[in-house]
């Protein structure tokens, strides 16, 4: 659950290193954005449920701001899936020629380890707004 005009997000793939100063040169990250009252002018792949700065997600319905959604982040042998109130809204393989040139054409590549691993630790964002989290479970496939 984000309130009104909130930002935050899931990071996943994070790695645990004294040399890397933040979560985020590490890790994807699902968006979680109150896409409708945001204050700050936003690219799609910044609005919820989207690959941070790389891939947008598509043909989602969210709940509005103050109620709560339900996001899910599926990873297997490099193909990941996000959805919200479950429906798929992304879809990438980290293993495709579209997954390259998209992080080399993204703001992650000055980041040598950002997206670099298939295993990590989860983190929750915080950009100091109101947000909620619950029923965390991390299940493998």
């Amino acid at each position: 659950m984000i309130s009104e005009g909130g930002n935050s997000g899931i990071m996943y793939h994070v790695i645990e290193d004294s040399t890397i100063p933040m979560d985020y040169y590490t890790g994807h990250e699902f968006q979680i954005l109150d896409d409708a009252s945001f204050k700050d002018k936003v690219r799609d792949f910044q609005l919820t449920g989207s690959v941070f700065g790389l891939f947008p997600a598509k043909n989602k319905t969210m709940n509005p701001s103050g109620e709560w959604n339900h996001a899910r982040i599926n990873v297997n042998n490099g193909k990941v899936e996000h959805w919200l109130n479950n429906q798929i809204i992304l879809e990438f393989d980290r293993n495709s020629d579209s997954y390259k040139n998209a992080y080399e054409n993204s703001q992650w590549k000055q980041f040598p380890d950002w997206g670099k691993t298939e295993y990590g630790h989860i983190t929750l964002q915080d950009h100091g707004d109101k947000v909620a989290f619950r029923n965390i479970r991390i299940r493998e496939l």
